[in-house]
């Protein structure tokens, strides 16, 4: 017999994807699955393949050897659970901020590594529960919005803080002039 899955990328992450690295996202796929698999699927969904390593490749690294690795490689495949938290620990040593989209139990250890950890809501419990954020739409887009969201948010509270301490400033020196 013969026996065929297929697990179609979602319509949205074709979409997503360009909006992310519109707005300066680096996207990588770490996966347990197999190499050639991942790199069609990177393919459909408008990833650039720039470079790939495989859980073997990364057995045989050292952090030190791996870390510069990182930065050239869009592609993780047959990765164990382990092995994805060491990636995100070493991207986030190298200077990123990393948010990891898991929904499996071996993705709990990088969700809980990452700086924020996404899931939806349809994962298994303790990958929800190992999330920050989790995404109750089926739309890879909430992505995008989130992270406006968080950069408007971002430059709200600097301008409030610089407007803070310059008023303060000026009280502090009004008080000290009429001491």
């Amino acid at each position: 017999g013969y026996l065929a899955f297929l697990d179609p990328p979602k319509p949205s992450a074709r979409a997503a994807l360009a909006a992310l690295r519109r707005r300066g996202v680096s996207c990588k796929v770490l996966t347990g699955d197999n190499a050639l698999v991942t790199q069609k699927i990177a393919r459909e969904v408008g990833l650039p393949v720039d470079g790939m390593l495989t859980g073997e490749d990364l057995d045989v690294l050292s952090d030190e050897a791996l870390e510069p690795r990182l930065a050239s490689c869009t592609i993780f495949a047959r990765l164990a659970p382990l092995q994805k938290e060491r990636v995100i620990r070493l991207l986030q040593k190298g200077g990123s901020t990393v948010g990891y989209l898991g929904d499996g139990i071996n993705d709990a250890p990088a969700l809980k590594a990452a700086d924020v950890g996404l899931s939806v809501d349809n994962a298994v419990d303790v990958a929800r529960e190992s999330a920050d954020i989790i995404l109750l739409r089926k739309n890879l887009n909430v992505l995008e919005a989130g992270i406006v969201e968080g950069r408007r948010t971002f430059a709200n509270i600097l301008k409030y803080i610089r407007m803070g301490a310059s008023c303060n400033f000026g009280n502090m020196i009004s008080m000290t002039g009429a001491s």
